[in-house]
């Protein structure tokens, strides 16, 4: 999970003033990514930092993974997830 450092306490109270905040959320998932020593290089963005413009609302985080936001959230705090699709982690069951 990546929470922004500004406190919004619902995903329906994000409107287009939080736009720098979103693009902010999703190159911090895109840097951790990147940079994380524990991803395999075959499963790294290649992309320069892919931000989100009114364009480009669900960019290329590359092979593996989903970067979003529940609909329905699990918690009041906005939060996006980073998740690999692999499912490959010593913390699965």
């Amino acid at each position: 999970l990546i929470l922004p450092m500004q406190e919004i306490n619902a995903i329906s109270l994000v409107n287009h003033t939080h736009l720098s905040l979103i693009k902010n959320l999703h190159n911090a998932a895109y840097t951790l990514l990147r940079t994380l020593p524990e991803i395999p290089e075959r499963l790294r963005p290649s992309r320069p930092s892919p931000g989100v413009s009114e364009d480009d609302s669900n960019p290329d985080f590359g092979r593996g993974w989903r970067v979003g936001y529940h609909s329905v959230p699990s918690m009041d705090l906005l939060h996006l997830h980073v998740i690999s699709t692999d499912f490959d982690s010593p913390a699965l069951k």
